[in-house]
């Protein structure tokens, strides 16, 4: 019989950053400090979402770019489809610093605007921007923010989905790989859309 092995960081392909990823001192909330992706909240990470595209032509996420997607109050999770899809980041193995990212304004924005948002879903390795990763992060980890980086959005045209992510559980870390998937309400398959560990999917079961 076979047995293969694997070797990757909890930070490659899809996954779940804790607010402890950026810094632990800033970590708010029931979990408490410190690194812990095994107590990760499947209550958040199971439930309605909202996919929004982000036009290509908008460049990195800043306050004034998610103030015109006119993300409704009250959304909990969040996911951004940027052009980061459109290019096709996630399937190159090098990391590409001129990817579509949160800015430090638009962290901002998000915490203070659109304070009910505890989840936020970006397709890419990376949420922030090259040039506010410090700030950016740092300011979502304060207001209690659970980020999943590396979806695969390809298919997944914007709206309303039941989302399902289940992140391994692993223990003393601050980050783990997920599997997540998009499903219409009201239906008990796939849309098509999924992410997991680097890797994606297309097509309905």
């Amino acid at each position: 019989c076979s047995r293969s092995s694997c070797g990757y960081t909890v930070h490659g392909g899809t996954h779940l950053n804790m607010p402890s990823h950026c810094d632990k001192e800033l970590m708010t909330g029931p979990w408490g400090p410190g690194p812990n992706a095994h107590e990760a909240p499947l209550e958040l990470l199971l439930g309605d979402a909202l996919v929004v595209h982000v036009p290509p032509t908008s460049g990195n996420v800043t306050a004034d770019v998610l103030r015109s997607l006119a993300v409704p109050l009250g959304t909990v999770r969040l996911l951004l489809r940027t052009a980061n899809t459109d290019r096709g980041l996630m399937s190159q193995t090098e990391f590409d610093a001129s990817h579509v990212g949160l800015t430090r304004s638009g962290a901002e924005y998000l915490v203070n605007a659109l304070p009910s948002v505890r989840l936020l879903g970006v397709d890419y390795v990376q949420a922030a921007a090259a040039g506010d990763v410090l700030q950016a992060s740092q300011k979502l980890a304060s207001a209690g923010v659970f980020t999943i980086e590396g979806l695969e959005m390809g298919a997944a045209p914007p709206g309303r989905y039941m989302l399902t992510c289940l992140p391994l559980k692993l223990k003393g870390v601050e980050a783990a790989p997920v599997r997540c998937l998009l499903s219409a309400h009201g239906s008990s398959g796939s849309t098509g859309s999924c992410a997991a560990g680097g890797g994606s999917c297309s097509g309905a079961p």
